[in-house]
């Protein structure tokens, strides 16, 4: 179940940061997508979301 979670979240990552990139999405509607995933992924387990976010946070353009 965990994983299926985690691709699902990594898949709206993904997508999410292609829309913005695209600007289909402005970076205020990308952040609050990532703070949503921030949020599950502290829920599922704290250490897989340090990890995961970190690399999602370093791939963000503000």
């Amino acid at each position: 179940m965990k994983n299926n979670e985690l691709i699902i979240l990594l898949s709206l990552a993904k997508s999410t940061l292609k829309d913005k990139q695209e600007g289909l999405i402005t970076s205020e509607e990308a952040n609050k997508v990532f703070l949503q995933i921030k949020q599950k992924l502290q829920e599922l387990d704290d250490d897989v979301s340090k990890g995961i976010m970190d690399k999602l946070i370093s791939r963000i353009e503000f």
